[in-house]
């Protein structure tokens, strides 16, 4: 008898494990079955495409342990990445995750025990199914391949004679790497927000997902344990649930299109059109059919007006009872793009850190506000003023408040120095001092601020603005660009919070206005309860720290976690109503087009009603 052994590799499938005919005279033949282990995993090697094996009798692989976990390692090793984890991003993490997974359990298949597939191979394929309530899409996971690859083994129509160890490879990897994406995906999200847009510096969490299927193999649990993936986040939560009552409203049909006769409904006016609102307010809990119908059901009355003005204040838009350009606009958004912006945003709550603790801030750059929350509690909220969108819009990061600057001075940054700044001294070198500015040749410290004399002396009309090195400082007082504090959580982007003298600017409904740091409506308020110190700062000492030449530095008691977010859609944790914000920076288009799905922007008017 001579042996010859020989491999190759299929391009989307795994290669087969097999024997070579055996010469012999008055026949040939597989005698697999009356060899020992180690004999047995000496006549296995890769086979021919053209070859068959029968490994399995009566539901059972017919094969020794040693041989299946020499054919599972060699396989694991040479994983084509692309076949079993479409995304890109988490390609590479997920391959090792699988091959983690099958190295930690010896190199045994996953999925099938001595009689068959295990159940939990159902388990998957009903979480699977369950994927939309947690705004993910079935379609992302091989659903059907996986059906189809057990059909081609378990099937009864199927001549076992002519099934291959590579096929009962290839299902249970398709298995493991399933259970794997479909993990990261509940855990830390779809799409890797880092590469949406060169603003988001996000931590996103990390998980075992290896263990996870490891565990839920072992302790039969495979839902309970990929559940158990989701945030924590009660927002999280919150979402998922108005998603579901979405999806129903979508069901029965969405909501009415409104159609006003006029360019305004108002109280007072009587129409078809009003019906038709009142049918579309109470859909989403604006408005209760008893006040609806209290009278003429064309007739808009005071309980029509307050509801027209709850749906405006939820939609973050001018409240002021009547149904305009931009109302009439968010009335009719079609319930399925609700449906969508709900699930991005639950995509968003998986990118955040998993330990925010009892007491932190939060800025919502679509919401324009700024909260504190105290042990799941909203202790303190005020109006924000954010980067403008296109050119300095604010990054999305976490980072820990440490300290407030009182009567602050500030850096001018050089890009302002070259476009803002220039053009002024180039017009009138006595901007500078009118302004309250000093101005230094360079950078380093304990330079002395340029005199009048030498101002005036500077042909500022010959600098190439791209050559404009020198560093503008403004002293402390009213015009300070940085207002009367500023709060700082060091970071590289050198992002903060801070007063303004612009306050006039945060009766504005879109506020997307400075050049990147996040501006506040009330910082002495802010200061006094970050400090929490009555006796030493309370409200006439921080007033008067806010009024020196000087800076004044303080520490705060305990370093306060800051998480500056994009959240397009969030649910009041005490009313449980769902808001909804227009995308001030497009990034809910951005990660539509990162999930292949088409976006539909909003035609927004910016002038109420």
């Amino acid at each position: 008898m001579k042996t010859y052994y020989k491999s190759y590799f299929l391009l989307l499938l795994f290669c087969f494990v097999g024997f070579q005919s055996c010469q012999r005279s008055g026949g040939g033949g597989s005698r697999t079955a009356n060899l020992s282990d180690r004999e047995a995993a000496k006549e296995v090697n890769l086979k021919r495409d053209d070859e068959y094996l029968r490994v399995m009798t009566d539901g059972r692989l017919d094969l020794p342990d040693s041989s299946i976990k020499k054919a599972v390692e060699q396989q694991v090793m040479n994983l084509n990445q692309r076949t079993f984890f479409k995304d890109r991003s988490a390609r590479e993490a997920l391959t090792k995750a699988l091959q983690t997974f099958y190295a930690d359990r010896d190199y045994r298949l996953a999925w099938n025990g001595g009689d068959g597939l295990l159940p939990q191979v159902d388990s998957l394929l009903l979480a699977l199914q369950a994927a939309p309530a947690d705004g993910l899409s079935p379609n992302d996971y091989p659903v059907n391949d996986i059906v189809r690859a057990r059909a081609a083994i378990f099937s009864d129509s199927i001549d076992r004679a002519t099934l291959k160890l590579g096929d009962f490879l290839q299902l249970d990897f398709l298995l493991t790497s399933t259970f794997l994406t479909y993990a990261k995906h509940l855990h830390a999200g779809r799409v890797d927000p880092n590469e949406l847009h060169e603003q988001w510096y996000l931590n996103v969490p990390e998980g075992n997902y290896a263990k996870a299927l490891e565990d839920a193999l072992q302790q039969n649990r495979v839902q309970t344990i990929l559940y158990s993936l989701r945030p924590e986040e009660e927002q999280y939560g919150l979402l998922r649930e108005q998603l579901a009552a979405y999806r129903e409203l979508a069901k029965q049909g969405g909501w009415p299109k409104i159609n006003p006769a006029k360019g305004v409904l108002e109280k007072g006016d009587r129409e078809a059109a009003v019906a038709v609102l009142k049918k579309r307010l109470i859909l989403t809990n604006d408005l209760t059919p008893d006040n609806a119908y209290a009278e003429d059901s064309t007739y808009f009355d005071e309980a029509l007006a307050a509801a027209v003005a709850s749906f405006q204040e939820h939609q973050g838009t001018k409240v002021d009872s009547a149904v305009g350009p931009t109302t009439l606009t968010l009335l009719n958004v079609p319930v399925e793009q609700r449906i969508q912006q709900l699930a991005l945003n639950m995509e968003r709550i998986r990118w955040m850190p998993r330990t925010r603790g009892d007491y932190y801030l939060q800025v919502n750059i679509p919401e324009f506000k700024l909260h504190i929350y105290r042990k799941g509690k909203e202790d303190l909220s005020m109006r924000v003023i954010v980067g403008k969108d296109f050119t300095n819009e604010t990054p999305i990061f976490s980072d820990s408040m440490s300290y407030i600057v009182f009567s602050p001075t500030w850096t001018v940054p050089l890009s302002i120095g070259r476009d803002e700044i220039l053009p002024h001294l180039i017009k009138d070198p006595t901007w500078l001092d009118r302004n309250n500015y000093d101005i230094y040749r360079t950078w380093h410290d304990g330079e002395s601020p340029m005199t009048a004399k030498e101002i005036a002396k500077e042909k500022w009309a010959d600098i190439d603005p791209e050559e404009f090195k020198y560093r503008v400082v403004q002293r402390p007082g009213d015009g300070n660009a940085l207002g009367r504090a500023k709060f700082i959580f060091p970071n590289n982007m050198n992002i903060y919070l801070h007063d303004t003298p612009g306050h006039h600017l945060f009766s504005q409904e879109v506020r997307d206005l400075s050049h990147g740091c996040v501006r506040v409506e009330f910082p002495a308020q802010l200061a006094e309860y970050l400090l929490d110190d009555r006796r030493q700062w309370d409200t006439e000492k921080i007033d008067e720290a806010m009024h020196q030449e000087e800076p004044v530095t303080v520490t705060l008691p305990e370093k306060l976690p800051v998480n500056i977010i994009y959240q397009t859609a969030w649910v009041n944790q005490e009313t449980g109503r769902v808001s909804f914000w227009r995308d001030v920076y497009g990034y809910d288009d951005a990660q539509l087009n990162a999930l292949g799905q088409e976006a539909t922007p909003l035609a927004y008017e910016t002038t109420g009603r």
